[in-house]
């Protein structure tokens, strides 16, 4: 876990860590009683401190899901301007600059990512593993993609 400038605590990959498809099915019990359980703790008000510890704890089991492109109403919303939201108490607004919703996911090494209305270009050079990961899922949306990137948090 890391914090951001403004002191907002984010979840980030080992800096060892490796892509992996997971199995949902394969944990599919145990990775729902893990999420309920952390639910549970923060409706009985727990520290923060033992929440977040659970937290880690079932990013390590069960590894970072792609939060990112489970939100919008489309996972390729870097085909658009903006990407669409349902309202809920996180998001007031149902459109967000798609350039400034992926800064939420990448706030300490931001992807280099041109956007032209419908068009958009990703730059990735320097990382030999990220670059294989990106294309191996090139058939992916390229938000499902990055959500694989290990700057993603």
């Amino acid at each position: 876990m890391e914090k951001d400038g403004k002191g907002i605590l984010y979840l980030t990959p080992a800096a060892d860590a490796k892509p992996i498809i997971f199995d949902l099915l394969a944990d599919a019990e145990s990775l729902v009683l893990d999420a309920l359980n952390i639910g549970r703790m923060g409706m009985s008000r727990k520290p923060d401190v033992e929440i977040q510890k659970a937290i880690h704890g079932f990013a390590v089991k069960y590894g970072l899901f792609g939060l990112m492109t489970a939100l919008p109403t489309t996972a390729k919303f870097m085909h658009y301007e903006a990407v669409y939201l349902l309202k809920n108490r996180f998001f007031k607004d149902e459109t967000m600059n798609t350039l400034n919703y992926l800064a939420l996911f990448f706030p300490f090494e931001k992807p280099e990512v041109a956007k032209r209305g419908i068009e958009s270009l990703w730059n990735l050079s320097g990382d030999k593993d990220m670059m294989a990961l990106a294309m191996t899922m090139r058939d992916q949306p390229m938000a499902v993609n990055m959500s694989f990137q290990r700057s993603y948090a």
